[in-house]
């Protein structure tokens, strides 16, 4: 009972980070209709199977990635719940400008509040869903401090084999970052690679 509870206090966390549509976002509803063709279609129906099996054996990292609205973010956000429904598991989500607002935020501050600290959270949760990656302005010389940032996040998380749902716009072989590119590609199973 007192499991179940705090269960269902973690979902209405991570329900309240995504806020909005991508709260009521499941697997059932994600819309193949906003595929622009049937080639289209077909590698969204792709990247929903591989969703589903992700929510049944969940090991490993799912990269998702393609154009604007095509419900990456949807379909990240309903894998994580389903996972968090099956699998006794703690989960966050945050996009990357807000990670980024976020641990601008810690900058200077100590403690709880350090940017250290916000990271360490981020690095420990059982699931993490970083929405929207590599889609934030890099101003010059800040791309730098944003990818050392990523870097940090995931590199324990990689170590530790913590499950992570990754969604972009970009190809994992368009990540600029080694580092990053490649704990991306070893952690992701090809069988859930979706586009």
């Amino acid at each position: 009972q007192r499991r179940a509870e705090e269960q269902r206090r973690r979902l209405a966390r991570f329900e309240r980070e995504m806020g909005g549509e991508l709260a009521a976002a499941t697997l059932d509803n994600y819309d193949l209709g906003r595929a622009h063709n049937a080639a289209a279609r077909k590698l969204m129906a792709e990247a929903r199977d591989a969703c589903r099996a992700y929510v049944d054996q969940p090991r490993g990292w799912i990269f998702l990635y393609g154009p604007t609205g095509v419900g990456k973010s949807h379909l990240a956000a309903a894998t994580a719940r389903a996972i968090a429904r099956q699998h006794d598991v703690t989960l966050a989500y945050i996009s990357e400008p807000e990670l980024l607002k976020y641990l601008r935020e810690g900058w200077g501050k100590q403690g709880d509040e350090s940017e250290d600290a916000r990271i360490t959270l981020l690095q420990h949760v059982d699931l993490l869903v970083i929405d929207d990656m590599y889609t934030e302005h890099r101003g010059k010389g800040e791309s730098t401090w944003v990818d050392s940032k990523l870097v940090a996040l995931t590199m324990p998380r990689y170590q530790h084999e913590r499950l992570t749902i990754i969604t972009s716009n970009v190809q994992v072989d368009d990540v600029d970052e080694p580092r990053l590119r490649s704990r991306i590609k070893g952690r992701t199973n090809p069988d859930y690679a979706g586009r």
